[in-house]
């Protein structure tokens, strides 16, 4: 077995994972680039019989948090931007983004947009920002999907997934969501500065997203990105 992210072979055995309560499956970290992945996923069609799982109850809530992270990163940054959102799924974050005068865009391979402005994977090269939400950690290809992102130098891709680190049991990680069987590649810091190194990006963590940027951004302006998300997450608070 090859890692499925940089393609070398050496990797090593993590253990074994039991998924949707039937299948035993083996977990490998590769030791060039940290990313870890099963031996092979032959069950996605029966994990995605429901998109939305019943474990995914902050859909709307974690949309607006993410509307109010690219409203905040915009506005720090003093830019005047596209938005593309790759694996939209409904489209409500490029709706909302519309709505506050941002122009934006969402693409989803396996779903039916049902608002907001669709785009497709020509439109990568006229996009400021690029943003994927929780999207990374159900990548059966990441080479290639991370290769059709990065390769297109724009400017600015945030994504979230959350990331594994040493003390990162493997056995009980919530994260590895072994029930649903969606959850197929993980990542670690070094894995998102692996990504970074190879497309020319700097990577920086701010507030639970990963940004890479073909610009330095200062730390005083990932303060203030930073502030400004927790004022706006005490005012959803308020409305969920």
């Amino acid at each position: 077995m090859k890692c499925k992210l940089c393609k070398t072979d050496n990797i090593e055995f993590l253990n074994e994972i039991r998924i949707l309560e039937k299948y035993d499956e083996k977990l490998y970290k590769c030791n060039q680039c940290d990313f870890v992945s099963y031996e092979s996923v032959h069950w996605l069609e029966e994990a995605y019989q429901d998109t939305i799982t019943v474990n995914d109850v902050g859909l709307t809530r974690r949309v607006l948090t993410n509307v109010a992270f690219i409203t905040n990163f915009i506005e720090f940054l003093n830019l005047t931007t596209n938005v593309f959102d790759f694996g939209a799924n409904n489209g409500l974050l490029a709706y909302f983004l519309t709505a506050r005068g941002i122009r934006a865009k969402s693409y989803d391979r396996y779903e039916n947009l049902i608002i907001g402005p669709v785009g497709n994977l020509s439109d990568l090269d006229d996009v400021g920002i690029l943003c994927s939400f929780e999207v990374f950690e159900h990548l059966n290809d990441p080479a290639g999907d991370i290769d059709t992102l990065f390769s297109h130098s724009i400017p600015f891709i945030i994504i979230s997934t959350e990331l594994y680190d040493l003390k990162t049991n493997f056995n009980d990680w919530w994260y590895l969501q072994k029930d649903t069987g969606q959850h197929i590649s993980f990542y670690s810091k070094d894995t998102m500065s692996f990504i970074a190194d190879k497309y020319g990006y700097a990577y920086y963590q701010v507030y639970g997203r990963h940004v890479f940027s073909k610009y330095a951004i200062s730390k005083k302006t990932l303060l203030k990105i930073e502030y400004a998300q927790k004022f706006r997450l005490r005012q959803l608070k308020e409305m969920f």
